[in-house]
């Protein structure tokens, strides 16, 4: 089966607090979506769907046809939020079966082991998430502050991604999510409505979202090897 990599760059970066999104903030030389699909450019994939907002679409053409990728990547128009663009992105694949990951754009310290570890589980299981083990004990209130349930520990993930799938599961999760505003991450709507068992992968504590302008220091520091 073919395996296939959507790239989610189509955020507004509302919480990043500038006018440019966060995934076109440079670093260096490079913007951060450019890193990450340099991190993303590997065999193990047969495309790599790259899904922006419309203003983005000819730069990033311009970036895809200049940096001369290993990869074929397609570049698809986004939409008003991570699950619609998560759609076009999917709608983009014309085969009827196939492994799809879905990573954020904004995470540019994704590795090929993390991605190969994806796919890996998911040759047995329909739906991959990664998450890194948590380090503070979990502790889940009832919505007023008060302690309801201890989690624990062992058990407990920080969900890091990317979200993977098996594709003809993955469509049924539009079918019956696409209505629903309670979940932005895909693998919520698959627990909701019982679509198949999530395996956990061990992830990689450097997989960082870039969400606030102090998380570009930490990432200058490791691109620069500090």
């Amino acid at each position: 089966m073919k395996k296939y990599l959507i790239l989610l760059a189509s955020g507004t970066g509302s919480r990043f607090g500038t006018d440019c999104p966060k995934q076109f903030i440079k670093i260096g030389d490079k913007m951060i979506i450019e890193y990450t699909i340099a991190a993303s450019d590997c065999e193990l994939f047969d495309e790599i769907i790259l899904v922006v907002s419309a203003p983005y679409i000819d730069l990033m053409k311009s970036v895809v046809a200049s940096r001369g990728y290993k990869a074929p990547v397609r570049v698809v128009e986004g939409g008003s939020c991570r699950k619609e663009s998560c759609e076009k992105g999917v709608a983009a694949i014309n085969d009827v079966e196939g492994y799809v990951v879905i990573h954020n754009g904004v995470q540019p310290f994704i590795t090929k082991e993390d991605y190969r570890d994806s796919l890996e589980a998911l040759e047995k299981y329909p739906v991959v998430t990664s998450g890194v083990p948590c380090v503070y004990t979990i502790l889940e209130t009832d919505g007023n502050g008060i302690l309801k349930r201890i989690a624990p520990r062992v058990q407990c993930f920080g969900d890091l991604g990317p979200e993977c799938f098996r594709l003809s599961v993955l469509r049924k999760v539009f079918e019956k999510g696409r209505a629903d505003s309670e979940f932005t991450n895909l693998t919520g709507i698959v627990m909701k409505y019982k679509l198949g068992d999530i395996y956990v992968v061990k992830g990689n504590p450097k997989n960082i979202k870039i969400t606030y302008p102090e998380d570009v220091i930490y990432a200058e520091r490791i691109i620069n090897g500090k």
